[in-house]
């Protein structure tokens, strides 16, 4: 991967720089731009917006942009030394690099704190950043590996190498399928009436194309923006939906339904072990694809897995196989283990508070860690007592 890191000054991210070239895949380079070059980055990035409707301004060409060859941005969010980008803000530079280069997965640091775990579980979906982070997280080995991963590593986190190739294979395939209906391309139309109005508003309407969410949807470019290079249209529609379908539809495990809760709901597909089997375990990448599934079970998985961070199935479907011995009624759910958002593994009641998380869906109580790590700032508090 090419990874480039911005912020105002020198430290701390060249710091940060050093630390990620010990964990980014091998053969990956990391850079980073600073002070007057990150001014550099926005100006150009802001005279190719303006330049979409006025043709006589003199722009970087299209691939030669320092951001058009970026695998992985990592942006700082608070710009406050710089000295010629008043008022650029790291949600400000995701919105003109999403929208106006040819960088793929775009990270933001810093925005809502340094070391922060968002009670809410909604992942920000108006930002045009992929993922927010802090500083303090953004080398913590589980966003990083797909095995080993330490006490504190949030469920919603992707594995971000990972997240970079999906990110490409969706891309290409929005490129192919420009002017088709997301929600068609989604597998979603014959479920619209699971998914909430307050939802399904981000994309604009139930018809919108790929081509149209990004242009008039206003959560693609800002309806007063229009494209420097429509090659670009395909990566803003597969980053900004696919954060949508993750964060607001797949987070709300009503539709879809993630492993950790489909076993909670179906013990018996463990086998004769059982949740125990899972106790503190971390369920990593590798833990995912050594799980053996019944093939009933198997074919009920998501058809567009690429869209997501983690492996989905379809949640109506399991609930009416009767080959799951809990739909036989013979068996209950095991409700010894509760799973932790926060650290990725199934943990002792005991071991656990509940939360109630931000979004539009009937199974919104979830759990943290009741011991939880010195400095980790778990925000909004109100959602510990909801």
């Amino acid at each position: 991967m090419n990874v480039l890191i911005c912020d105002d000054t020198v430290q701390p991210l060249t710091g940060l720089a050093k630390q990620l070239a010990a964990l980014v895949p091998k053969g990956s380079v990391v850079e980073v731009a600073t002070g007057e070059e990150v001014s550099k980055i926005a100006e150009e990035l802001e005279l190719r917006r303006r330049s979409a409707t006025d043709a006589q301004k003199s722009v970087t060409p299209w691939g030669a942009h320092r951001l058009d060859k970026v695998d992985l941005l990592i942006i700082d969010y608070n710009f406050v030394q710089l000295a010629h980008a008043t008022g650029l803000t790291g949600h400000r530079l995701a919105y003109l690099a999403r929208c106006y280069s040819d960088a793929k997965y775009i990270v933001v640091l810093n925005q809502f704190g340094d070391n922060r775990f968002d009670l809410t579980l909604r992942g920000h979906p108006e930002a045009h950043a992929d993922l927010h982070l802090g500083l303090r997280q953004a080398t913590n080995t589980g966003l990083w590996s797909s095995a080993d991963w330490p006490a504190f590593r949030p469920w919603v986190w992707p594995v971000l190498p990972a997240a970079v190739d999906r990110l490409q294979r969706i891309t290409e395939e929005v490129a192919a399928d420009l002017d088709g209906g997301v929600l068609q391309h989604l597998h979603l139309v014959d479920r619209l009436g699971a998914i909430p109005r307050n939802v399904r508003q981000f994309l604009g309407d139930d018809e919108i194309t790929f081509r149209d969410f990004v242009l008039k949807s206003g959560n693609g470019f800002d309806v007063t923006d229009t494209p420097f290079n429509d090659g670009v249209l395909p990566r803003v529609a597969a980053s900004r939906i696919a954060k949508w379908l993750d964060h607001m539809v797949f987070a709300a495990q009503d539709l879809l339904i993630d492993a950790p809760r489909m076993l909670s709901r179906y013990p018996s597909l463990l086998g004769d072990a059982g949740l125990q089997s899972l106790a503190d375990v971390p369920l990593t990448p590798d833990w995912e694809a050594a799980l053996k599934l019944p093939p009933s079970v198997q074919g009920h998985a998501y058809p567009k897995p690429d869209w997501l961070s983690k492996s989905a199935w379809w949640r109506p479907e399991l609930l009416d196989d009767m080959e799951i011995v809990e739909n036989q009624e013979t068996t209950s759910p095991d409700p010894t283990l509760r799973f932790a958002e926060d650290a990725s593994r199934f943990l002792a009641p005991a071991e656990v508070s509940p939360f109630v998380a931000d979004l539009a869906s009937p199974f919104v109580q979830r759990f943290v860690r009741r011991e939880r790590e010195q400095g980790i700032d778990y925000q909004p508090q109100l959602r510990f007592a909801l």
